[in-house]
């Protein structure tokens, strides 16, 4: 049963399908039907992550804003009559808001372009919102809105490498379905109000912008999922079948092929086998200490300092990986049996020797810096700080201390097999070397994705050389 459930179309389509099927059902009679958008969006959180908030990354910032926004439109709908500015002060306040969720990535930008980024993220948003929250009194075009807007960034999303973010799109895309499915079924309109169309235009907004900045999407996609909630406005012809139906026809034709389709010529490649579901791993890991008979300070040479990692695959076999840069100093007191190390590790230099995407959407590499995995955009650094040595005579055998990856810090030790510290050969400056080793789960960090075809548990081998300051 349990690897039903982790299988990524349960889990982006068919819980959140029966979410938003029992949510449209048991609801209707209260008008609350348009909370189906969320109990899909939600089952898909619950299922790939758990209702966890901290740290507050910006993935999880989606996802509780994801999940405040019914409330807010639950709100609107009883205490207000809905005027004409009523969407473009939605869309404003949360145009706004979403700065605040990508604010950890901006922060990574040049002024010049964290402005640029920030402002185009608070429209586009705002855009999302305002034209979704118009079709409020349109059950019919809202569910088909945010059906495709659903698709359309879930689809994106997975093929520019972020398969988290597309299930969490396509979970409300799906859910939106059902919402649609009642009304068809039961030749009855459903209220849908702010509560439904204000939660599909932010979750729309949020998860594409989302894939903009975590995996990469190219901007002119975006550009293309605007114009569906214009698209599900447009004049339905009067040859069309009347009613539900016609509703229906007219916003799904409009959205499905004139919107989705175009984001698959404009983001999804010709050719290439669907992605197999996520599958990878974790790591990070820290260096030794040195030498000397009083205290001394080492500068880890790059060149000469990686940190491999290897996890199961599936039971099938071993995967190894490493990153290829990383930078520290360390001290060592010999004689006091004391020291220190403060490391860090670039996150997007991950690499497993899969970089190339031949006929597939993304490489294994771009997964792994995608949100699923290291989320390197927004988390582009690891860091190991260690403050506590133990010796074996006068060498160090253990070292440990904290390593903080992706805003989470978990305690890591780390063993030492392998010293050495003599003059370079060539260079002449005292230099140590060696290797150090250990283990982590990579969950304990929220780093949950693929597991269990994709081991919890991540070995760390790091080799490393580092000269005498």
């Amino acid at each position: 049963m349990q690897d039903w459930f982790i299988h990524p179309v349960v889990q982006g389509a068919i819980m959140p399908f029966l979410a938003g099927l029992v949510a449209s059902v048991l609801l209707a009679p209260l008008r609350l039907a348009g909370l189906s958008a969320v109990a899909g969006f939600a089952a898909a959180v619950y299922l790939v992550v758990g209702f966890q908030f901290s740290p507050l990354t910006t993935v999880r910032k989606v996802m509780l804003l994801g999940l405040i926004a019914p409330a807010v439109g639950i709100a609107a709908d009883l205490a207000f009559k809905p005027t004409r500015l009523t969407a473009p002060l939605f869309g404003a306040i949360l145009g706004a808001a979403s700065v605040w969720v990508f604010l950890a990535v901006l922060r990574q930008r040049e002024l010049a372009q964290a402005v640029l980024a920030g402002g185009g993220t608070a429209i586009y948003v705002a855009w999302m919102v305002g034209f979704s929250v118009t079709l409020r009194d349109d059950s019919v075009r809202a569910g088909a809105a945010s059906f495709a807007l659903g698709l359309g960034t879930g689809v994106a999303a997975v093929f520019a490498a972020s398969a988290t973010l597309g299930l969490y799109a396509m979970a409300f895309g799906t859910a939106s379905s059902a919402f649609l499915l009642v009304q068809m079924l039961t030749g009855k309109r459903t209220f849908a109000g702010i509560t439904f169309t204000l939660t599909a235009g932010l979750l729309a907004g949020l998860l594409g912008a989302a894939t903009f900045y975590l995996a990469q999407l190219p901007w002119h996609a975006l550009a293309v999922m605007a114009f569906v909630p214009l698209a599900a406005r447009m004049p339905v012809p009067a040859r069309w079948p009347a009613g539900c139906c016609r509703g229906f026809m007219s916003s799904r034709l409009a959205v499905e092929s004139w919107a989705v389709r175009l984001i698959g010529s404009t983001v999804l490649p010709k050719e290439g086998d669907a992605m197999k579901t996520a599958v990878m791993y974790f790591t990070f890991a820290m260096l030794p200490l040195t030498a000397a008979a009083t205290p001394e300070s080492y500068t880890f040479d790059p060149h000469h300092t990686f940190v491999h990692f290897a996890i199961d695959h599936n039971d099938f076999s071993t995967i190894w990986g490493r990153f290829d840069k990383s930078s520290g100093k360390f001290t060592i007191d010999r004689q006091a049996q004391t020291g220190t190390l403060d490391f860090t590790v670039e996150t997007s230099s991950v690499t497993t020797g899969d970089n190339l995407r031949g006929d597939r959407p993304r490489s294994r590499d771009e997964h792994l810096r995608s949100a699923d995995f290291f989320n390197a955009a927004e988390f582009p650094r690891m860091y190991y700080k260690a403050a506590y040595v133990k010796f074996n005579g006068d060498v160090p055998a253990e070292i440990r201390g904290q390593l903080t990856l992706l805003g989470v810090t978990k305690p890591l030790t780390l063993t030492v097999d392998r010293w050495k510290c003599a003059p370079h050969p060539v260079m002449k400056r005292w230099i140590c070397g060696g290797n150090a080793i250990g283990a982590l789960k990579r969950t304990d960090f929220g780093m949950k994705w693929g597991v269990p075809v994709a081991g919890d548990e991540v070995k760390i081998v790091v080799t490393f050389e580092a000269f005498r300051d």
